[in-house]
């Protein structure tokens, strides 16, 4: 058992990619090393407080479906609502990232 390789979460690979992407973003708009750490930093943390794992259930009034089709309806309003979730908090890290430019800029930083 100890040749287990431990593979990084869904949730590092996301955040691997999208901190290459800030990065590569911001050395793109000649942002100094410093301010970039500091906006690395904050993400960071404000995506993980954002990466949360949060479970729901729920019964449909619908009992006359087979169970087949009752698991069906379930996952379409399952996926509908991560998809939904998942675009929420790709829209609420952009306002956060815009507002922390936005600070530095302020702070005469950037």
């Amino acid at each position: 058992m100890s040749n287990v390789t431990a593979f990084p979460t869904k949730a590092m690979r996301d955040w691997l990619m999208i901190e290459r992407n800030l990065r590569q973003l911001l050395a793109n708009e000649g942002a100094p090393q410093d301010v970039c750490e500091r906006l690395v930093a904050i993400m960071k943390c404000f995506y993980e407080t954002m990466n949360i794992n949060f479970q729901f259930s729920f019964e449909l009034p619908i009992s006359t479906l087979p169970p087949a089709q009752m698991d069906a309806v379930r996952s379409v309003i399952v996926d509908a609502f991560a998809e939904h979730f998942r675009e929420f908090t790709e829209q609420i890290m952009f306002e956060q990232l815009i507002r922390e430019i936005d600070v530095c800029n302020e702070l005469g930083l950037c």
